[in-house]
């Protein structure tokens, strides 16, 4: 799909050519920018201490990229979660055999990262309207203690948080 402009494209191409350099980063899914602002989505696979570890990784990539963090156990995941910087959202994926107490656990780590948690479902794009929550802490926002956008932008003393699907 074609990107915002062809600067976004060329900040996309800088930053998971940054991510392909780092020992430990596998390539799962690769793409080359063609046409005008054109990309394809890229995906890379990691363990979470090199995540940890290389704050590159945790640049954000605008663009149609992801970084897949394989953890050894929930102590680790709540390790690797807790170096996680402001997001705009955050989704938490689990199942009937997941224990509630971990859902929950790292539902409150999510909390204090993300302006939405989502449960089981991925975020949408955004829209002014009086059920949308976007935003989070620093770097997500500008103003970490509101929404960007909705009815909500206007309470600047604040800092919502959508739990959606909860």
């Amino acid at each position: 799909s074609t990107m915002l402009a062809v600067e976004m494209q060329r900040n996309f191409c800088a930053t998971t050519g940054a991510f392909q350099k780092i020992p430990g980063v596998r390539m799962r899914l690769t793409n080359s920018p063609s046409a005008f602002a054109a990309m394809s989505p890229m995906l890379f696979e990691v363990d979470s201490a090199t995540w940890r570890e290389q704050p590159a990784l945790r640049e954000e990539a605008f663009g149609p990229g992801a970084i897949v963090i394989r953890c050894a156990d929930f102590p680790d995941l709540l390790n690797t979660v807790s170096h996680a910087s402001g997001n705009l959202t955050a989704s938490l994926h689990f199942g009937a055999a997941d224990s509630a107490n971990e859902v929950r656990a790292l539902a409150e780590t999510l909390e204090q990262l993300a302006g939405r948690v989502i449960f089981n479902g991925y975020p949408t794009g955004v829209e002014v309207g009086r059920a949308m929550v976007h935003g989070g802490p620093y770097p997500a926002t500008t103003a970490p203690s509101t929404t960007s956008v909705g009815i909500l932008a206007i309470q600047r003393f604040v800092r919502p948080v959508c739990f959606q699907n909860a």
